[in-house]
């Protein structure tokens, strides 16, 4: 295969699923795979890493290549850059969420999924990436002409982007920012949406996604991530908003609700969902968000869908 063996703190085990490889290019994949010291996924959870074939079933993923005919990759021939591919592959650490993808979303309105979504960016030093399709972050108003990469320079056409672009989006400090400008921006479901995410994974960088307005069908448009957060009011108004948004579109991912104002008891009940008081949730940088992903002896949170 001409690969060598690199051992598992290399790649640190990541786990890969094979999706619509068959015969000699399953074999090769598989012998790679064990080489290079990462998992096979059993069917739980979110894989790290997706290597689809030419008929692939749909595996949703934290990072996703393409080998065969009409791709990018070609077996045999390509090993090498597929070695690269899996060693860049960032393994989950158990019992946190890791460096993947967050989705952050509201359901009753304004930019207060922003402004979660940006203290979690901080706190994971990680990339916001925003999908809300409502015009630049609140970060970048006071300063619009920093230096830095917006979703109008990325070209739609593109399957991939290098996993240095994060290098070159906006420095916001402790974070970087994709956001809009008067050119425009994305909502969920952009083409651009999957190759940048990969590209963000494959930097090591956590990303966190602002979804804005979560409604129908946007679990679908928003693809496998690691969690999901949804922020809003916890009157009674906004409880039953809460209950009508997640029946929309159910979370497939662990998910936890942020409320604002009083009546979280009352938003529990008829969401029958984990939630955290605004208070809570962003003290300590929003580390109590970030926990209350996961229960206790990494029990995953919330009532997500699982698939696999």
């Amino acid at each position: 295969m001409g690969v060598r063996k690199k051992g598992r703190a290399e790649c640190g085990g990541a786990r890969v699923a094979c999706d619509g490889l068959e015969g000699e290019d399953a074999e090769r994949v598989e012998g790679l795979i064990e080489v290079l010291g990462a998992r096979a996924w059993d069917g739980c959870g979110v894989p790290d890493l997706v290597i689809a074939g030419p008929a692939p079933s749909g595996i949703e993923g934290a990072m996703r290549v393409e080998v065969g005919a009409g791709s990018g990759l070609r077996l045999p021939g390509d090993e090498e850059l597929l070695a690269q591919v899996i060693l860049a592959s960032p393994a989950k650490a158990d019992g946190t969420v890791p460096a993947g993808v967050i989705g952050v979303a509201h359901w009753d309105g304004g930019r207060c999924s922003a402004e979660v979504a940006q203290l979690l960016a901080r706190t994971m030093r990680g990339v916001l990436v925003d999908m809300s399709g409502s015009g630049p972050l609140p970060a970048l108003l006071r300063d619009p002409d920093a230096p830095g990469i917006r979703w109008a320079d990325l070209s739609a056409t593109e399957n991939a982007f290098p996993a240095d672009l994060p290098d070159h989006l906006v420095d916001a400090g402790d974070y970087r920012i994709l956001t809009a400008d008067g050119r425009g921006g994305a909502r969920l479901g952009d083409p651009r949406q999957r190759p940048l995410l990969d590209a963000v994974v494959r930097s090591g960088r956590a990303a966190v996604v602002d979804c804005g307005l979560w409604g129908e069908g946007a679990d679908g448009r928003l693809g496998a991530v690691e969690g999901l957060v949804l922020v809003g009011p916890a009157d009674f108004e906004g409880a039953a908003r809460a209950a009508f948004a997640l029946a929309l579109s159910p979370p497939s991912a662990p998910f936890v609700l942020v409320a604002r104002g009083r009546g979280r008891s009352r938003l529990r009940s008829i969401t029958r969902a984990p939630v955290l008081g605004w208070t809570r949730a962003s003290r300590g940088g929003g580390r109590a968000i970030l926990r209350a992903l996961r229960r206790p002896g990494g029990e995953l949170a919330g009532r997500g869908r699982r698939s696999g």
